[in-house]
């Protein structure tokens, strides 16, 4: 079988992310109600092999409503970079020999 594949270019090479996540649960004694604001920035050809790097940011609260008089926050953030370098491996070279 042969094929052929067409790749075609991104139009830019930063692309920016960003979300609103929200959540409730009555799981265990109390309450719980959340928001969150996760943002991403990635990049599609850092070094100009078709590496992908992405630094990944966020910041979450969570408010605990357990019968008190006012709620507990417990705020969270949270930041990640990744770098993915891809290379080429031959699966079948045992096969063509």
């Amino acid at each position: 079988m042969n094929f052929d594949i067409q790749l075609s270019p991104h139009q830019k090479k930063w692309v920016f992310d960003g979300g609103f996540n929200g959540y409730y649960s009555t799981l265990g004694p109390a309450e719980l109600i959340g928001f969150g604001l996760p943002s991403q920035l990635v990049n599609r050809n850092l070094l100009g092999g078709s590496e992908r790097y992405t630094m990944r940011a966020g910041r979450m609260g969570i408010w605990i409503f357990s019968g008190k008089v006012s709620p507990e926050e417990q705020p969270t953030f949270s930041s990640l970079n990744n770098l993915v370098i891809p290379f080429i491996s031959r699966i079948l070279s045992v096969l063509e020999n």
